[in-house]
Order: structure tokens, then C-alpha cells, then sequence
């Protein structure tokens, strides 16, 4: 329901526009809406079927487009459908190349460059997923080691963050909210009431003192506020006061990973 409702929107916004169009106002909408409509077929694709390598010609979901575009009406193929989402974030990254966003919860052009080197992960392209990786990061910055530590993972501001949305009041979702189920020290879900979010003992124990991560969860049986936290609970997402955390869809750190792990892939060790 919520990526095909996103597609609907989008669909209307590009029957509304030339894609001919000189004007930069129209440009900015039309390649957002048609990143958004891309992305929503890139992750409709993963969620119902098994992933591209493998099942090309299976079935998957409808593709519902324009008035001017073909739309397949019965499930289409997840090679079909990863074409779609690949040909609007293609079409999207040129019409924002002189788009100037407001607020990094807008779309501009190196977060569809971010969205094409997943979608290239997926689909095992490894110069392109590191190509447009290493395009999505350029002007952000790491977080340097205090801020590994002291960041709650919920800020837009953060110099990591891509793209994010910054809730208000009026946007915050209280107890159904992202921090409600993952922060250890909200009143929520993932907090008080019990639903603690951990880390394996495995992988705690694998990490090195030296590392800056080690220290996002805790090493043993907390006392917090009212309540007591288990060993391995997460002090990643801490508590934002009145559920105020952001919410971060894309940082820098993903972007340097994806480069990585495509250049290993690729053969460049």
C-alpha cells in the first residue's frame, strides 16, 4: 500500500509535466517524482520476488506508470521491473543536475546518485554501484570518532546525513515512531516497554576496544531511569526528548562502504 500510493503520486505529477521541459522548476519536480517512483519499484522488486541475480525472468509486481508510458497491469518480470526503477533514477539524476534543494528531505541529485549505487549493488554492476557511490558522498563528510560516539543516529544536521526528514511536532509519531522501537532509553517500545533492540555476543565481543562502535551498546545489566537494560542493549539511537529523532535515510558512511565492497567485488582489492 505505501510504495503504490507513493507511485500514484508520482504518476500524477509527471502526467502533469513535459518531460521535454526547459523550465528548471518543472525539471525539479518531475525528477523527484520519478525518483521516488524508482526507488518504490527498486524496493516493491526485493520485497516480492528473490533478488535480480538469480531470478531475472521471474514474476513480480505490476508496473503501474503514466498516461504516456506502457504500464504492465498483470506481475512483470523482476528484470522489467528493475529496468523501470533503473531507467527513472537514470532520467531523474540528469533533470536535477541544477536542482538546489531547500532541506535534505528533498531529493536532489546525489541522493538519486546514492539510490543508483544500490540498486547497481543488487544487481552485482560493481563500477556503477562504485561510480555513483563515490558521486552521493562528495561534499559530506565522516563523522570524526567523538561523534561516532556521542551522536544519536537521529539528526538531519549530523554531517554524515544525505538525506533525512527533520520531525517537528507536528510530523512526530510519538510511540510509533522509529526511536520508540529502537532507542533502549525511550519511554517506547524498544525501551521501557521491553522490546530492548542488542547486539550479538559474537559480533560485541569480535569488536575491538579501539573501535569507536564498541562503545555504542552496553557491556553489561544497565539501571536507566525506571527501568533495567540487559547486556548488549544499543545506545546507538539514544533518546530524543518528546520523540523528536529524525529520520536518516542516507549517510556518507553507506556511500564509502558501497565503494568499497563494489571495488572487492570488482576485483580491485
Amino acid at each position: 500500500n505505501f510504495f503504490y500510493t507513493v507511485i500514484k503520486s508520482s504518476n500524477d505529477m509527471i502526467n502533469q509535466i513535459d518531460p521535454a521541459t526547459e523550465n528548471e522548476t518543472l525539471k525539479a519536480y518531475l525528477g523527484q517524482a520519478l525518483a521516488f517512483r524508482g526507488v518504490s519499484y527498486f524496493y516493491l522488486a526485493q520485497f516480492f520476488q528473490h533478488t535480480y541475480a538469480t531470478s531475472q525472468n521471474m514474476p513480480c509486481v505490476p508496473l503501474y506508470l503514466s498516461n504516456s508510458e506502457e504500464s504492465i497491469y498483470s506481475r512483470a518480470t523482476v528484470k522489467q521491473v528493475f529496468d523501470r526503477a533503473e531507467l527513472d533514477l537514470c532520467n531523474a539524476e540528469t533533470l536535477l543536475a541544477n536542482f538546489k534543494r531547500a532541506s535534505k528531505s528533498e531529493i536532489d541529485q546525489q541522493v538519486v546518485q546514492g539510490l543508483l549505487s544500490r540498486l547497481y549493488l543488487v544487481k552485482r554492476e560493481w563500477a556503477k554501484a562504485a561510480e555513483k557511490a563515490k558521486a552521493a558522498r562528495q561534499g559530506y563528510n565522516l563523522m570524526t570518532v567523538q561523534q561516532v560516539v556521542e551522536s544519536d543516529y537521529q539528526d538531519v544536521t549530523n554531517p554524515e546525513v544525505i538525506w533525512g526528514v527533520d520531525v517537528t511536532t507536528s510530523t512526530c509519531r510519538v510511540y510509533a515512531s522509529f526511536q520508540s522501537w529502537m532507542s533502549a532509553q525511550s519511554v517506547g517500545y524498544g525501551g521501557e516497554v521491553g522490546a530492548v533492540k542488542k547486539i550479538d555476543q559474537n559480533l560485541y565481543d569480535n569488536i575491538p576496544v579501539t573501535d569507536a562502535r564498541k562503545y555504542l551498546y552496553y557491556a553489561e545489566e544497565t539501571k536507566y531511569s525506571g527501568w533495567t537494560l540487559p547486556a548488549l542493549a544499543n545506545q546507538k539511537f539514544k533518546y530524543v526528548a518528546e520523540f523528536l529523532g529524525d529520520y536518516v535515510y542516507m549517510r556518507a558512511a553507506e556511500m564509502y562502504l558501497t565503494e568499497d565492497e563494489a571495488r572487492v567485488m570488482d576485483g580491485k582489492t
